[in-house]
């Protein structure tokens, strides 16, 4: 059993997993800055690409181009 905290937990876990692997394969960009109690925290941004895989104007997309 889980929790509601457990599950935000690991659904941010999950997130941040996925926004990795996208700046891996320069999906989306990436800075990473250090607050002031010394965390890390991630910023990303789109990169030209991604626009190929959102909607345009008429609702279509070449996502399922991309991931064959």
């Amino acid at each position: 059993m889980l929790s509601p905290v457990d599950i935000a937990t690991q659904a941010v876990t999950m997130v941040d997993r996925m926004l990795r692997l996208l700046v891996a394969n320069n999906v989306v960009s990436c800075i990473v800055q250090t607050i002031d109690d010394g965390h890390l925290l991630r910023k990303c941004s789109a990169v030209p690409i991604y626009k190929y895989l959102t909607k345009n104007e008429d609702g279509v997309s070449m996502a399922a181009l991309f991931l064959m």
